[in-house]
């Protein structure tokens, strides 16, 4: 086993049991609960690139727990499942949110094989995750914290992941059986790294998971989402940010930094 997995194994308390789709249940529920989905490194540093190096990973993840975005998530859980022995392929898939759109392949997931079905599993999609393995079969899935989504099959090979919102399916991304190397995951992680397009460097994006409750940043508006509802508090300084970050995301930043987060991306929608 790789140094670097069983890090990651030991900062979760979870070990490799003998049911690999409860590991795999388990692995992802406490993934998106212990390491926040972010843009912070982005938007602190705009000029670096972030290291999709494993070394660097699983430092920034697990150790210092700063969290990441799609292409570091998902890269770092990949890496764990396949030393594990897990069966394992990286694909890049297409975020659409509804829309019919012609948009670059900007997102990162996994699809595992345990016996005779195939999953996605996904650890890098911010607010609107599965926090579980979602069966390429089509069936629903109903999370644990009310969440219902599915897969549907396209044509030949291809399919998308959909949510259920306001009473009906809502397409949040398309995936392929395509194969896909670590150089296409560079090129795209670049792209939602650098260019004036992608969100990414223009807005703070954050998002943690639990069974019981979802916690999220736009901008200037954190929320608090439960299966009962959804309460909304707009960030008011550079100080709020500090607070929410620290109580919520587990997050400790300097208040320099966040003063620069808030005057940088916030301060125009408060």
């Amino acid at each position: 086993m790789k140094t670097t997995t069983q890090t990651y194994l030991n900062g979760l308390d979870i070990t490799l049991g003998p049911d690999q789709l409860t590991f795999l249940q388990n692995i992802t529920a406490k993934h998106l609960s212990a390491y926040s989905f972010n843009n912070l490194a982005i938007l602190l540093d705009p000029t670096g690139i972030l290291s999709l190096n494993l070394d660097d990973l699983t430092h920034k993840i697990v150790t210092q727990g700063r969290g990441g975005y799609c292409f570091e998530h998902n890269k770092l859980l990949f890496d764990v499942l396949q030393d594990l022995g897990f069966e394992v392929r990286a694909k890049l898939a297409r975020v659409v949110y509804g829309r019919d759109a012609d948009v670059p392949r900007s997102h990162r997931v996994t699809l595992v094989t345990l016996a005779a079905e195939t999953y996605l599993v996904d650890v890098g999609f911010g607010a609107y995750t599965p926090l579980v393995p979602m069966p390429l079969s089509g069936a629903e899935v109903t999370c644990v914290n009310g969440a219902r989504y599915r897969v549907k099959a396209l044509k030949q090979g291809e399919y998308q992941l959909e949510i259920v919102k306001d009473g009906a399916y809502f397409t949040l991304y398309h995936f392929d059986e395509g194969s896909y190397t670590e150089s296409d995951f560079v090129v795209a992680n670049y792209y939602t790294n650098c260019h004036p397009e992608s969100k990414f460097v223009r807005e703070l994006v954050m998002s943690r998971i639990t069974k019981r409750e979802t916690f999220l940043i736009l901008q200037a508006m954190f929320s608090r989402i439960t299966p009962a509802g959804r309460t909304d508090h707009v960030i008011a300084d550079g100080q709020d940010l500090q607070r929410i970050l620290k109580a919520y995301f587990d997050l400790d930043l300097e208040s320099v930094d966040c003063d620069r987060l808030f005057s940088k991306t916030l301060v125009s929608l408060s």
